[in-house]
């Protein structure tokens, strides 16, 4: 198959697109939010695919985890499952790869979040061997630049001001969820509490255990100097200041959470299960660089041939929702009217969309 595609130019590429384009429509009419004020990112043209079915280039990606894209357009796509970064330029030719998967020095196990810095530095959550590995594109080479070893594992990390803040991956109940690291690791402060289940019930008893409640993602705005956690299962997105203060809490609406049940032998200690009308998942939360805040939902149908995403925009001040619409897949960054979106139906993939 075709891995990057600029322009339909066969009757199977402009079906395909066709195609694309009529999910996104009827995506967005399933839009639930509050009423819509802005329609600052609304999905239109489909501008570019990188991805292919097989094969050995590195274009063919085993779970792409996050999409960071820096201010030359260059895309870096991180692949969990096999412990790689690719960066794209912005006509999607292959620029340069890292792939060193393992335990030892500049390898990575468990690629679990990122953020380009100012700088243009990749800071990348190695949740495997708990460490924070830095990277940095010199012409059309991607170089290892450093690593900070952690005492515990990350699942993501954002960068503020040159500070560096690191989300954990669950821990004993009540501890904080997110700590401000120095370049040694050492934590300088830690704020953000875990989120519970609201049944009384529930609460109680999941919270003797880490459970998957508390995987999620965090993102650091500039424009507000604010740090933004979105977590997997639960509706919330909090925001801080960068000494941990509260600033504000959102409860997305219409958003229906994963049946969960208690499992003593499970380690984790619960299962957890889409309903049967469709279960929503927190996939992303990022920044567009101008005050707002953005969120990467998924919706799990049990059974369902294929999964829907919608995208979800904040205001970065207040946490007010701005606008909601459907999306062909996972929204992972939105730079300069350009949404870049990744999927892993009908096979791992990027797309770029351009927005009305």
């Amino acid at each position: 198959m075709i891995s990057l595609l600029r322009a339909p130019t066969t009757l199977l590429r402009a079906l395909g697109r066709a195609l694309t384009l009529l999910w996104i429509g009827s995506l967005s009419s399933m839009a639930v939010a509050e009423p819509l004020a802005g329609q600052l990112w609304e999905p239109a043209d489909l501008q570019m695919t990188i991805g292919r079915l097989d094969g050995e280039g590195a274009d063919v990606f085993g779970r792409v985890r996050t999409i960071e894209v820096d201010a030359s357009g260059n895309v870096y796509v991180l692949d969990q499952q096999t412990s790689g970064i690719h960066v794209f330029d912005r006509d999607g030719g292959h620029v340069s790869s890292y792939r060193r998967s393992g335990q030892g020095p500049r390898e990575l196990v468990a690629i679990r979040g990122a953020d380009l810095d100012s700088e243009g530095l990749l800071h990348v959550a190695d949740g495997g061997n708990g460490r924070i590995s830095t990277f940095k594109l010199y012409g059309d080479s991607l170089a290892f630049r450093a690593v900070t070893t952690l005492r515990f594992a990350p699942e993501d990390v954002c960068t503020l001001g040159g500070r560096r803040y690191v989300l954990h991956q669950p821990g004993p109940p009540g501890e904080p969820t997110i700590s401000e690291i120095d370049g040694d690791g050492q934590i300088l402060r830690s704020f953000g509490g875990p989120e519970e289940p609201q049944e009384a019930r529930q609460r109680r008893e999941l919270g003797r255990t880490p459970h998957l409640l508390n995987y999620g993602y965090i993102t650091c705005d500039e424009s507000t100097q604010t740090i933004v956690k979105f977590n997997w299962l639960v509706p919330v997105v909090r925001a801080f200041s960068p000494e941990g203060q509260g600033l504000w809490e959102t409860t997305l609406k219409d958003y229906i959470p994963w049946q969960i049940a208690l499992v003593r032998h499970n380690r984790l200690c619960c299962s957890y299960r889409p309903d049967p009308a469709g279960s929503h998942s927190g996939r992303s939360v990022g920044t567009d660089g101008a005050g707002h805040v953005f969120l990467g939902l998924q919706v799990d149908v049990p059974g369902g041939e294929y999964k829907r995403h919608e995208l979800v925009v904040l205001d970065a001040s207040s946490g007010q929702v701005i606008e909601r619409h459907g999306t062909a897949g996972v929204v992972g960054s939105l730079r300069d009217r350009i949404m870049f979106t990744y999927a892993e139906e009908p096979f791992p993939q990027v797309r770029v969309f351009g927005t009305r």
